[in-house]
């Protein structure tokens, strides 16, 4: 596996994992906490996602 999608593989499992605790904490019934998992998943992807690509970005321009 390159690093490339070893690191897409962690972001994403890193993100659920994230979504799954912080909806396990706001919900009490179980179909609110999937619900909010799977949207909170996205945001936390998203965001991290969004975060990576500006710090690439910088870096690219920085050297």
């Amino acid at each position: 596996m390159s690093s490339f999608w070893g690191h897409a593989l962690l972001l994403v499992l890193f993100s659920f994992v994230l979504s799954a605790v912080v909806s396990g904490y706001r919900h009490d019934t179980k179909a609110e906490i999937l619900k909010g998992t799977l949207r909170r998943s996205c945001q936390f992807f998203g965001a991290v996602l969004s975060l990576g690509t500006v710090s690439y970005c910088l870096s690219l321009w920085l050297s």
